[in-house]
């Protein structure tokens, strides 16, 4: 019986390993976001810092060795710790940069690594993530419940008039970081700068409330006891995937291994196919015709514009 399910995963891997490979804007962008997952990656490694592929990106990685040809960009993990270590190192960087975006569409807070340049509309997704207590199905659960008390806590915030600015602007970036091109605010004409440093505090001490929570119900731990975690979660920070699995054994991830992806090796979880298991229990989902090619994290338009094609250019020739 073992042997007809590893007979099943190999013909999975073999799917995606066998997909053709994108082509024309389509790859040019997928190169553009690996050189810069290779910027990234040395910055990490050479300040001792930790991070992980994750879900789609390491489906790429493991089963082909690069993108799938309908995926736009890279997700990784990072510890809470180390993502505040890169966020003071890249202050005062003259290349690179990380931008917080305040997302109500889905009540979420992102964080990108991208060029300063902001007519690259290319970037790496970072999933921040905490130190947990031991993984149970009970903690699990009790997690999701607790990031869907806080989003009902922003959603009323939202319906009360607390966030007028983010009700009408939907997503905005915080203030100082930067845009980036593939991103706009729904009102652009209206941006203000003291509104969003006002909202995004705001913001954030709903979600550090929550994260405090779980810490006083012994889910998570704060980086402070990080030597005792057992377990890993995936932030409440991050987009809600419902039913998605949050906490992860700290055997499941660490410690990591590397994989080849596109020109490089990237660090992946220890045991990544339990990882992707736990993430996309009917993999592989292939696209419809329609969609296969259809750009997923920005408008194919904006990558005709000509400021837009002279930036991956520049970017590609450095």
């Amino acid at each position: 019986m073992g042997g007809g399910r590893e007979a099943t995963f190999e013909t999975r891997c073999k799917l995606f390993h066998d997909l053709p490979e994108a082509t024309g804007q389509m790859r040019r962008s997928q190169q553009v976001t690996a050189k810069l997952m290779a910027a990234l990656d040395k910055i990490l490694s050479d300040n001792n810092l930790e991070y992980w592929f994750g879900y789609g990106s390491l489906l790429d990685a493991y089963t082909r060795g690069g993108y799938i040809p309908w995926d736009d960009d890279v997700d990784i993990c990072m510890h809470r710790d180390d993502f505040d270590k890169l966020l003071e190192l890249l202050g005062n960087n003259s290349k690179y940069r990380i931008t917080t975006v305040y997302d109500s569409y889905v009540l979420c807070i992102q964080y990108r690594f991208c060029l300063r340049d902001e007519n690259v509309p290319s970037f790496i997704d970072i999933g921040v993530w905490d130190y947990a207590t031991e993984y149970t199905l009970e903690k699990d659960k009790r997690l999701q419940e607790i990031r869907v008390e806080l989003m009902d806590e922003l959603s009323d915030m939202l319906n009360n008039g607390e966030l007028p600015y983010w009700k009408h602007q939907m997503l905005f970036f915080q203030p100082g970081c930067g845009k980036i091109v593939s991103e706009q605010c729904l009102h652009p004409e209206d941006e203000d700068e003291d509104k969003a440093n006002t909202e995004g505090q705001k913001i954030l001490n709903v979600f550090n409330k929550y994260i405090q929570k779980a810490i006083d119900e012994e889910i998570l731990l704060p980086t402070s006891a990080s030597d005792k975690a057992k377990s890993y979660a995936y932030s409440l920070d991050n987009l809600l995937m419902p039913g998605r699995q949050m906490l992860f054994p700290k055997g499941m991830i660490h410690p990591t291994i590397r994989l080849p992806y596109e020109n490089l090796t990237v660090e992946c979880p220890n045991d990544s196919k339990a990882f992707l298991d736990t993430c996309y229990s009917d993999w592989p989902l292939i696209p419809d015709d329609d969609s296969l090619l259809a750009r997923r994290h920005f408008d194919k338009a904006i990558l005709d514009r000509p400021e837009v094609k002279e930036a991956i250019e520049k970017f590609l020739n450095s």
